[in-house]
């Protein structure tokens, strides 16, 4: 219980809730709007929704007690490990809920593919800017990708649009668990970056 009291994870399920909440209503009214295009006119929410609980699972890593976390017996990379995994299928799997209807689309499948790169990206970045700052470069590329990034998406341009991609896509998959991958090593392993006040 030291462990979740030190942390955000309070804050990290309030923003989980408050964000699936809103992505299962703005996708529903993107789907039942025809001017948007069916399940293709979800692209939003399945890009952006991913970036809030990212920021949430990765936020929730800032230690607010950075000196009872240094005297601690235990091995904090294995905890921060199991934290960002265990926060990455809560996140993947409840955000994933909120957009069933043709999941294989822009549906639940891209949701929980978005999820886990946006966590993986959000993870590396805290590593150097600290677990309050993370999310700034994951809106920077989440944003830029989905405003420069084609719609007919082909070649070598999948891997680096992988938010805005349909679900199934090989590629964007391969991006996004690299990412994970990357991302959740390095953060677990070196932990957030302290604030400067903290340094």
């Amino acid at each position: 219980m030291l462990y979740a009291r030190t942390r955000g994870m309070a804050v990290w399920a309030v923003t989980l809730a408050g964000t699936a909440l809103v992505a299962w209503w703005c996708a529903e009214w993107l789907i039942d709007t025809s001017r948007f295009g069916g399940a293709a006119g979800r692209v939003p929410v399945v890009s952006m929704a991913p970036l809030l609980a990212a920021a949430a699972v990765v936020g929730s890593l800032h230690v607010h007690g950075r000196e009872i976390e240094e005297t601690a017996a235990r091995r904090q990379w294995l905890w921060r490990a199991g934290q960002i995994v265990l926060g990455t299928a809560v996140s993947a799997a409840v955000l994933a809920a909120t957009v069933l209807l043709d999941a294989a689309q822009f549906g639940a499948v891209a949701m929980a593919r978005n999820v886990i790169g946006c966590v993986g990206l959000a993870a590396l970045a805290s590593v150097l800017l600290g677990a309050r700052l993370s999310w700034l470069p994951l809106m920077l590329y989440a944003t830029t990708v989905y405003l420069s990034a084609p719609r007919q998406a082909q070649g070598a341009t999948i891997a680096w649009a992988w938010p805005t991609q349909p679900g199934p896509e090989p590629a964007a998959w391969a991006a996004a668990i690299a990412l994970f991958l990357v991302g959740s090593a390095a953060c677990s392993w070196l932990g957030p970056r302290a604030p400067l006040g903290d340094e």
